[in-house]
């Protein structure tokens, strides 16, 4: 009787977790000064394998998105592009099993403290790009931050991942 329960415990979970719609609501920060965003942005989750190169771009409802399926992959690249700023931020995995805020930043020197840390060789760092995940349900959140060493050649390779 307890294995039965059991089973029927995992079959409804597993049930209730299948089509589970989560949404991210996106803040975006430049060189420490939050922009007031109005649906004017874009997000894409860019998954390059050894055979092609798969671009999702779901659709942005009051600067909030529904996680899209991601036809089974695990990770990816994710951009964001605000006006003629295009932002990479990174592998990142997609793991998303709640209700997220996202906020995305570029901060030039002097950076935010918070975000400061582990940016690699301080020195030769010009800029930093990152993307502090906040779930908003349960758990602690995690900002993953990357060092920019030359401004022109990031953007160049940012925009590259678009096409």
């Amino acid at each position: 009787m307890e294995k039965i329960l059991y089973i029927l415990a995992f079959v409804i979970c597993a049930i209730s977790l299948h089509g589970q719609t989560f949404t991210v609501n996106v803040e975006y920060t430049y060189n420490g000064k939050k922009i007031a965003l109005n649906d004017d942005f874009e997000i894409f989750f860019v998954i390059i394998d050894s055979t092609q190169k798969i671009i999702i771009k779901p659709e942005i409802t009051q600067n909030t998105f529904k996680i899209p399926d991601f036809c089974g992959n695990t990770r990816g690249h994710i951009v964001f592009k605000y006006k003629k700023t295009v932002i990479g931020l990174g592998i990142n995995p997609f793991s998303y099993t709640q209700n997220m805020r996202w906020e995305i930043g570029f901060d030039k020197k002097p950076y935010d403290k918070e975000y400061n840390i582990g940016t690699g060789n301080i020195e030769k760092t010009k800029a930093i790009a990152y993307i502090a995940f906040d779930p908003m349900e349960w758990g602690d959140g995690v900002v993953t931050t990357i060092s920019i060493f030359d401004i022109k050649r990031y953007f160049k390779e940012s925009r590259e991942l678009l096409k």
